[in-house]
């Protein structure tokens, strides 16, 4: 498993000075509203929100393409998935996989953040033996918790969810699992 003193890639981390491949943070600092905007550090405005915020499984494609601008989300998108935590997913198949993908992205975002203590710490790092692929993808979609919702998927943090919201949010996390486990054939779990 990754050491976490080895890693120091948080969710506010960010590389804007790589001259050959920056990368931001977008989270709004504390204190500020919870609209989303430009990198905290550098002020580059690289994504249209309007277009994230649809919420259009369609269009995944778009959402991957501009979370890959976040430092923390590029990382969960790419770094090497344990291969004790690739064989689980495979054991388990695809039912049971995409029920416990469905299962961690609707327990994370089930109430509202106000309500949550543990908003912004529920779901398991990378660094964390009991980190599965699930936890992976809710990272690398922002589907962690309710204030990376409400700024990367503009669903506020202090609302409910509506059925059609959590189904996005399992829907984009399903998507990364497919897209990570290369050989499995994840299909389609319905």
């Amino acid at each position: 498993m990754l050491d976490k003193q080895e890693l120091r890639i948080t969710c506010t981390s960010a590389d804007c000075e790589n001259p050959t491949d920056p990368t931001h943070c977008f989270k709004p600092k504390r204190g500020q509203p919870g609209e989303p905007g430009t990198c905290r550090e550098c002020g580059a405005d690289l994504i249209d929100w309007d277009r994230v915020h649809q919420r259009n499984l369609a269009d995944a494609a778009n959402t991957f393409s501009a979370l890959e601008n976040e430092t923390f989300r590029r990382h969960m998108m790419h770094f090497d998935v344990p291969q004790r935590v690739r064989e689980l997913a495979v054991r388990r198949g695809v039912d049971e996989l995409y029920a416990r993908t469905d299962k961690a992205v609707r327990s994370a975002l089930k109430k509202p953040r106000s309500q949550n203590a543990y908003d912004g710490r529920q779901t398991p790092r990378e660094t964390s033996e009991s980190a599965r692929i699930q936890h992976y993808a809710q990272h690398a979609t922002a589907t962690c918790c309710r204030q990376c919702v409400d700024y990367w998927h503009g669903i506020p943090a202090e609302d409910e969810l509506t059925e059609a919201q959590h189904e996005y949010c399992v829907g984009l996390a399903w998507e990364y699992v497919e897209r990570r486990l290369g050989p499995f054939d994840a299909g389609d779990p319905s």
